[in-house]
């Protein structure tokens, strides 16, 4: 059974049920809470990674302009080239800016935050066209699945450093799930004739 490592910017509460699915297909190994950066650089050749990165735990607050805050994911990108690049293993990036801002200041403007997940995307699908192995997950369309406040709970951030609800856990779990089985094995295809 090969080996995933998973790593995020917030804790992902590696003894809940919702794992279940994925460690029947891979042997788990969390890192510990934030440390992202040992599922890239710890990995041996073969295992597989996922990254899961809350954009606003690693930006700037403070950060006025979208390039003093793409400076910050400078070491991110350099890392996760590096792995690609000397890996075999499957490499998934799951990322949210899970800001939950004011609406009426986002109605006018382009808040900081969502303007670093647009190059966030655009850094990973350039990425992705030249590695194979990577895969990356929005999660901020995925929980829009099921909504945002069903996927984050405040309560389990103060009390355990995670930034999500037990469905938003789930719905990660199942996200990875799914690259996992479709790398896995490629779709099958059917061809249905109607011979009368």
């Amino acid at each position: 059974m090969s080996r995933v490592r998973l790593g995020s910017t917030s804790f992902l509460m590696p003894g809940n049920r919702v794992w279940a699915g994925l460690s029947r297909m891979r042997e788990l190994a969390f890192c510990d809470y934030g440390a992202w950066s040992s599922a890239l650089l710890e990995s041996k050749e073969d295992d597989d990674v996922a990254v899961v990165l809350f954009l606003d735990d690693v930006m700037i607050p403070q950060a006025i302009s979208l390039e003093e805050s793409t400076k910050v994911f400078e070491s991110f990108f350099g890392l996760l080239k590096n792995r690609l690049e000397n890996s075999s293993g499957l490499t998934i990036v799951a990322f949210s800016s899970c800001d939950h801002g004011n609406l009426i200041r986002r109605a006018r403007v382009i808040a900081p935050v969502d303007q670093v997940h647009q190059w966030f995307m655009s850094q990973l699908v350039s990425l992705c066209k030249d590695y194979s192995s990577l895969y990356k997950i929005d999660l901020n369309k995925e929980f829009g699945k099921i909504g945002y406040q069903h996927s984050f709970d405040s309560r389990n951030w103060y009390a355990a450093r995670c930034r999500l609800s037990k469905n938003g856990l789930s719905l990660l779990a199942t996200s990875i799930e799914q690259i996992c089985v479709r790398h896995d094995g490629p779709a099958s295809k059917v061809l249905v004739l109607d011979c009368d």
